[in-house]
């Protein structure tokens, strides 16, 4: 693989670093997450602060192993490109103006729940995927992400043609205002706005929803 970079300036008084463009291609990168993660006893804060103009990712796959192996993600990349990236490691707070991504693949896998029929929401796997989100945030406060279009893919047969809406997600609630969907066969628009307890046995939160459109 090749990981490239180019700078515009890197302000060591001020802890942050210009980049003009990052770019990774030919890569297979491999994640392995472990079940114990040491104290960080460090006492020097990350205060850095990294931009990004230009982020071009291209024939990249990433194997994510979850401890136990018992979970697995895997991504394919054929074309990712993302732009004006803000990375404040200090304050926690990330974004990404627009990301697009142009040809590739994803699965998951529970490794301990049987395969079944269908839409196995235990076994994903889609390919033919197209994706461009508009502006990307997260920090201390939440997510907070807007689709421009999502197609994809998927082995069971679902084909998404278009789906598309803002995503707003924190430790509490989860709110999509209007989300579209569109299949060869079905177009969709709903609203949720949810609390991440809404299916707590004991004090369970709100829940609202609603659904318009037509199922072919």
């Amino acid at each position: 693989g090749r990981l490239s970079l180019s700078s515009g300036g890197v302000g060591l008084g001020k802890h942050g670093v210009r980049l003009d463009k990052v770019g990774l291609r030919d890569a297979d990168v491999v994640v392995m997450m472990s079940d114990s993660v040491p104290e960080d006893t460090s006492q020097t804060k990350t205060d850095w602060t990294v931009a990004v103009s230009r982020i071009a990712v291209a024939n990249t796959s990433v194997d994510v192993h979850m401890p136990g192996d018992t979970l697995g993600v895997r991504v394919g990349v054929d074309r990712l490109d993302g732009s004006e990236g803000f990375f404040d490691l200090g304050n926690e707070v990330y974004r990404l103006a627009s990301l697009e991504w142009n040809g590739g693949t994803a699965r998951y896998d529970n490794r301990f729940a049987a395969r079944t029929k269908g839409l196995d929401v235990s076994h994903i796997a889609v390919d033919s995927v197209a994706l461009r989100i508009d502006s990307i945030a997260y920090d201390k406060a939440g997510l907070a992400l807007s689709v421009a279009n999502c197609a994809f893919r998927e082995r069971c047969g679902l084909v998404v043609k278009g789906l598309r809406g803002g995503v707003y997600l924190d430790s509490l609630r989860l709110r999509l205002p209007s989300l579209a969907l569109t299949t060869p066969t079905t177009a969709l628009t709903a609203k949720l706005d949810m609390e991440l307890n809404a299916f707590s046995d004991t004090l369970p939160g709100r829940l609202h929803a609603g659904l318009t459109g037509h199922v072919g």
